[in-house]
């Protein structure tokens, strides 16, 4: 008997483990699966150069549209983060912050501040998602953290460094550690979680946003900037500054590539505005250069050795080589506007809403037969569409794309402004992803963060 009940422990122990075995394999197998699916909480993707690292999504051409919202016109993207999707626009005035389901459309919640005209009506910037917070930025400065499932305000505050050009601020907040970096001036810092100033530079700020890298356990911020004050004078130039500090870093100014945004290449280079640098001790160093592709709107995406974007050569789509800088094919007849990259392939919008689909192969232009989608960014009231320049946002098998908007003019004075957020499905099965609802963060009346309670 004493045996026999040996034996009876030994096999329920061999049942627990192998059951135990059994349920760790599925829950991986189900983990493994979700990775095939991703959100996109900041400015062009999780890194923050217009690479997804979603797998599977294409299953059908042409896609199939899942929702529509009207939005307010403006430059800013959208991001995905737990089922959620944010942006921004601008109408009459007035400064728009949207989260909109990101299944149905259904809008969860908006919050509206009054905000004046510049060049090119509306925010330039795209919000980012940073745990329970969401932080915008608008053109003429002004920085809002709201709780990104409420809409509460948390905290805001004007932040208006140095100078800007007449399209105002235009680079997106990058959270570096406990800190809100931002394109502004020369660049400005600010506490993520209660807004108090950190450092603050004197400049120009440029279009591009700001990226962050670590070179000899140094963090550094590659600031996007129109100019910057070097030597007692200020240079046409974007820069590299100490993330801590926000002090300039001697060699680490690199052209005048204030509307592009860096693209890291390997372990010590990085790509910008059609000239590759070699991050050294000293700084910064030229590989080469050249204008074969110099863009405007948009940034190029890296794949492997080649960059792929919108050339200077009137309406194109290329493929650079890293190594020399040469082009290795040119498309023509694709009008500038914003593209990423997934699963091997170019998610390509351009400026007139047409959405193609082709190989990042540098071997040749390939849409594998895929013809042009035109998405229908309807005009309102008689005027029509000015442009797609916002990058498209990919997240658990959903691509979001929006245009900057029309607008009606009355007398030169009252304006109504409109643009519109497009929802496409290609066929794959959603992943959605959702946030716990039973435990979130509650604000108080301050807008400094409470304890954490169950609902």
């Amino acid at each position: 008997m004493r045996h026999h009940n040996q034996f009876r422990r030994k096999r329920g122990v061999f049942w627990f483990l192998k059951s135990c075995w059994k349920y760790c394999l599925t829950l991986l197998l189900f983990i493994t699966g979700s990775a095939l699916a991703a959100d996109w909480p900041q400015y062009r993707g999780d890194n923050r150069d217009g690479v997804s690292a979603e797998t599977g999504w294409l299953k059908t051409w042409p896609p199939t549209e899942v929702w529509r919202q009207t939005v307010g016109m403006a430059y800013s993207s959208v991001v995905v983060s737990e089922g959620r999707v944010y942006t921004m626009g601008w109408t009459t005035n007035t400064d728009f912050v949207y989260c909109f389901d990101a299944y149905d459309g259904t809008r969860l919640w908006s919050y509206s501040y009054r905000n004046g005209p510049m060049k090119g009506w509306g925010p330039n910037a795209t919000p980012t998602v940073d745990g329970n917070k969401v932080y915008t930025y608008s053109h003429s400065g002004d920085l809002y953290c709201f709780n990104k499932a409420t809409g509460a305000v948390l905290w805001n505050k004007v932040v208006d460094a140095g100078r800007h050009s007449e399209w105002g601020y235009a680079g997106s907040p990058l959270v570096e550690g406990n800190m809100i970096i931002l394109n502004a001036g020369g660049g400005a810092a600010v506490d993520k979680n209660s807004g108090s100033n950190i450092w603050r530079n004197a400049g120009t700020g440029g279009f591009g946003s700001p990226k962050a890298l670590t070179f000899n356990s140094k963090r550094i911020i590659l600031m996007i900037t129109i100019s910057f004050p070097h030597g007692g004078k200020y240079d046409s130039s974007s820069c590299g500054v100490d993330a801590a500090t926000g002090a300039f870093l001697p060699g680490w100014d690199f052209g005048g590539h204030y509307g592009e945004d860096p693209q890291f290449y390997g372990a010590d280079k990085f790509y910008c505005g059609s000239t590759l640098y070699k991050i050294g001790t000293d700084g910064l160093t030229k590989v080469w250069g050249n204008d074969n592709m110099g863009t405007a709107y948009a940034a190029c995406v890296v794949v492997g050795d080649y960059a792929y974007g919108y050339g200077n050569n009137g309406g194109a789509l290329n493929c650079q080589s890293l190594s020399d800088g040469s082009i290795k094919w040119s498309q023509s007849g694709i009008k500038e506007g914003a593209l990423m990259e997934s699963d091997g392939k170019l998610v390509c919008l351009s400026d007139n809403g047409q959405l193609i689909v082709c190989k990042a192969d540098p071997a040749a232009y390939n849409t594998e037969g895929r013809t042009p989608y035109q998405i229908k960014f309807e005009p309102y009231l008689g005027s029509s569409p000015s442009g797609c320049r916002a990058c498209p946002a990919l997240a658990n098998g959903l691509l979001y794309c929006r245009d900057y908007g029309s607008y009606t003019q009355v007398n030169y004075v009252n304006f109504d402004q409109y643009a519109n957020l497009v929802c496409l499905s290609f066929g794959a099965s959603l992943k959605k992803q959702a946030a716990n609802p039973h435990r979130e963060k509650i604000t108080s009346a301050s807008g400094n963060w409470a304890s954490t309670v169950d609902r």
